[in-house]
């Protein structure tokens, strides 16, 4: 139900799309995957204007084991790629590489996919709504589907 809210508000502010991309962008979220519900933040900052091509810094928690329990924490580096509008709705191919890690275990983490952005008006903030298949050394291949609210300058 909040999520049908949040969904409705934000299609009801969603006005023009600003002519200028923001140069730095901070995100906040949840997300589901492989049967969990975990959060993820994520900085990104605008490399070229042109192109809308953005680095960006993410970080999310997720779980690969339910006996015993077990979580993993991923820290990747990446890019996000403009790929086209429709309508408000600003379409992003993201790719990202990094670290992850257990209570017991160190690896490498993969992750990959897309991102669709909806800005809220003529204000700095955006929802946002990634989906991905993330790939750590420490589990198989998750596919993660998220929802955030991001603000950018």
């Amino acid at each position: 139900m909040r999520l049908a809210l949040l969904f409705a508000l934000a299609l009801s502010a969603a006005a023009q799309t600003p002519t200028q991309p923001p140069k730095e962008f901070l995100a906040v979220g949840a997300s589901a995957g492989a049967g969990s519900y975990t959060g993820w933040g994520s900085y990104a900052h605008l490399v070229s204007a042109d192109q809308r091509i953005y680095s960006f810094t993410t970080y999310d928690v997720s779980k690969i084991q339910v006996k015993p329990f077990l979580l993993q924490t991923s820290v990747r580096t990446g890019v996000a790629i403009y790929m086209r509008s429709i309508g408000p709705i600003e379409l992003y191919g993201l790719g990202d590489a990094g670290v992850s890690y257990t209570s017991t275990n160190v690896g490498s983490a993969l992750s990959g996919g897309g991102m669709a952005a909806l800005h809220l008006g003529k204000t700095h903030w955006s929802i946002i709504v990634p989906v991905r298949v993330l790939k750590t050394a420490q589990s198989s291949s998750q596919t993660v589907y998220e929802i955030g609210i991001g603000w950018g300058q």
